[in-house]
């Protein structure tokens, strides 16, 4: 029972911290994405993708020391990290694409959507895979 407890206990502290660190990273992202948007014109699907790309590298580094406070060397971690990264971009993108072109949707709308269904991906993503320590045979 304390062993459940202590795994649970594991798994909030991860997905608080996950959050955390995902703000951070998604305030980067929506600060390029609005900036592009704006003043740029392009539009929110392409936007977002570069946002994301660029917030990835935030969301890495702080991922890597706080959120799973890795041990794993880097090359390993950022291939799978970025791996995950990429299939969440494409995620999103796509969300975004649809939500504006297809359902006429705000941008910003759109990529709080998006937002929200691409974090759960890349947490179970790198929780699962790329921050997964090897258990050790006793």
């Amino acid at each position: 029972m304390k062993n459940q407890l202590t795994k649970h206990r594991d798994l909030i502290r991860q997905f608080v911290s996950f959050l955390g660190v995902g703000g951070v990273a998604t305030l980067f992202h929506y600060a390029i994405y609005i900036g592009l948007v704006e003043l740029a014109g392009i539009r929110p699907y392409i936007a977002t993708g570069i946002g994301y790309f660029l917030s990835t590298f935030l969301n890495y580094y702080l991922n890597y020391l706080y959120t799973f406070r890795s041990q794993k060397r880097h090359r390993e971690a950022i291939v799978k990290f970025f791996t995950i990264a990429g299939i969440g971009l494409f995620l999103n993108s796509s969300i975004v694409k649809i939500a504006t072109e297809s359902l006429g949707l705000n941008y910003l709308i759109a990529q709080v959507g998006a937002t929200g269904l691409v974090t759960i991906w890349n947490f179970a993503g790198n929780r699962l895979w790329t921050f997964r320590e090897k258990k050790q045979l006793t």
